[in-house]
């Protein structure tokens, strides 16, 4: 793996040397801008390369080489990232070797390294999450391939703030295994996570929501604990004529927040 390091190392140093001679990029533009005014979202694009380049103008500066650092830094990481997968298949030295090398002169991947977009980490965590799937069906069946499947989420998630396109991968990832012999790890995991979680957490965030001071009154089940039926159809009719009352009272003139800008580009 030394020697996969050194070309990633070799790599980044080749982009960092050549990302200045092509002017500013259109998108790149945009990217900055979004970055002067940080929002949990946009009517284009997530909040996290705004976010990263906000924070690399900070400390790097605005010169064509500190806008594209990150792309350059990415691109030079997806090497070890397939290598790394290689070596899960089972492969060797050259193997590793060869994955990085194609890897190296990919064109797509070069363009990735050299402008700024959100396609510069939509390899990387594509590939984490393969990553994270291939570790969860080799672990099948045990306490790992569940927490495999736990750092696939997450890293899924980061992704959705990065690229909505992640999602089309994670629904290919889990329809292919389930069409699959695979689909035992995925069965598996996921009958697991629901007898852990489904019945818990839906009475906490109930005990939130309405905001009482009594906990709700809670059932025994087999799985956890439920909330009993009849406390929440008494809470329900509490809650009901407060949520009427607040929409009644709103002022149409508040300011959106900026989530909700997403979909209503202009407010009124």
């Amino acid at each position: 793996m030394v020697i996969i390091w050194l070309i990633a190392l070799a790599r980044l140093l080749f982009h960092i040397y050549f990302n200045n001679r092509y002017g500013y990029f259109r998108d790149e533009f945009d990217y900055i801008s979004c970055g002067d005014h940080l929002a949990w979202g946009y009517v284009d694009q997530p909040p996290l390369i705004p976010f990263l380049i906000h924070m690399n103008r900070a400390i790097l500066g605005d010169s064509l080489r500190s806008i594209r650092f990150i792309p350059a830094l990415a691109s030079s990481l997806l090497v070890v990232q397939t290598a790394v997968i290689a070596r899960e298949f089972g492969g060797r030295r050259f193997a590793l070797l060869l994955s990085a090398i194609a890897v190296v002169i990919a064109p797509q991947y070069l363009s990735n390294g050299s402008l700024l977009g959100t396609n510069c980490l939509e390899p990387n965590l594509w590939m984490g999450c393969a990553y994270f799937a291939i570790l969860a069906v080799k672990r099948a069946g045990t306490e790992k391939a569940h927490h495999c499947w736990f750092w696939f989420g997450v890293v899924a998630g980061v992704g959705m703030q990065e690229k909505y396109s992640i999602a089309v991968f994670g629904f290919g990832i889990v329809i292919g295994l389930l069409l699959t012999a695979q689909r035992p790890c995925v069965n598996s995991s996921a009958t697991a996570a629901f007898k852990r979680y489904s019945l818990s957490i839906p009475s906490r965030a109930l005990r939130t929501v309405m905001g009482s001071s009594r906990s709700p009154r809670k059932t025994s089940t087999p799985f956890g604990s439920a909330v009993d039926a009849s406390c929440l159809r008494t809470k329900a009719r509490t809650l009901a004529p407060r949520l009427a009352s607040s929409m009644i009272t709103c002022d149409p003139m508040r300011p959106v927040p900026p989530v909700t800008r997403i979909f209503i580009p202009n407010p009124p």
